[in-house]
């Protein structure tokens, strides 16, 4: 049960970020898309893209049982 977590859960934070890096290199790179709307859209991709980034693999190393001084569960809230 715990691989499968944790096989989902890297899979989800894969995509996550591979989606939304797309997003913004496609705001970036297309000047019809440069408008007030897709800047907030942006906004929410680079959020999404931290939480692939720091959330998922923190819960992934909560979940696991790893002891650390760093408290990353306390980063999570």
């Amino acid at each position: 049960m715990n691989t499968f977590y944790i096989i989902i859960e890297l899979t989800i934070a894969f995509l996550s970020i591979a989606g939304n890096v797309l997003v913004c290199w496609a705001v970036a790179t297309n000047t019809t898309l440069k408008n007030a709307t897709n800047y907030f859209l942006v906004s929410l991709a680079v959020a999404d893209i931290l939480v692939g980034c720091l959330a998922i693999p923190f819960a992934v190393t909560i979940s696991i049982g790893l002891q650390s001084e760093f408290y990353s569960c306390l980063f999570l809230a």
